[in-house]
């Protein structure tokens, strides 16, 4: 008899966790468009409005895939009929944002950068031309120096670039930039 009572909480706890795991279990199944047979739901199987536009892909829906008293509030299309005329001319628009001219680009000659070395140099623009970007290119390796700095010289006529080669290997660089005149 001691044996039964002491049972009996322990096969109600079991119960219960079976009950409660294997209900959310099945709750999280959900029926996918493969297992719907063609043509099987109709629409007192969907609810007010629950498909919308959205649901729908833009001109799959024709007349007759409407109810009739929906397909009665369409616009009725006749034939489509001449070319109007030509209106009038618009008024004149903005003047627009002045271009650059005169975009160069331009490169350092190759140099080599060694292993432990430091690198602080410019790429100057041609006079006249203001830089709009730059940077450094380097080969050798997959690997290449580590850049520190890449950027605009406070008066705009070069590219500076400091970089380094913490690495074993040498590589040659080359700096570079885009000028241009606006």
């Amino acid at each position: 008899m001691n044996t039964i009572r002491r049972a009996t909480p322990l096969l109600l706890l079991v119960t219960v966790l079976t009950l409660v795991f294997s209900g959310s279990a099945t709750a999280t199944k959900l029926i996918t468009g493969a297992q719907v047979k063609d043509g099987s739901v109709q629409a007192r199987d969907i609810r007010n409005k629950t498909v919308t536009a959205q649901d729908v892909t833009d001109g799959s829906l024709q007349p007759q895939d409407l109810a009739v008293s929906a397909a009665r509030l369409l616009p009725d299309d006749g034939p489509i009929g001449d070319e109007g005329p030509r209106g009038p001319q618009g008024p004149v628009g903005h003047a627009g944002v002045r271009g650059l001219r005169d975009l160069q680009y331009v490169a350092s000659q190759g140099f080599s950068l060694p292993s432990g070395s430091r690198l602080d140099k410019f790429v100057p623009c041609p006079p006249g031309l203001k830089v709009l970007n730059g940077g450094l290119s380097s080969s050798g390796s997959d690997i290449g120096p580590a850049l520190f700095n890449s950027s605009p010289a406070s008066d705009g006529s070069s590219w500076h670039v400091y970089a380094g080669n913490d690495t074993a290997q040498s590589f040659t660089a080359y700096l570079w930039a885009v000028c241009a005149t606006s």
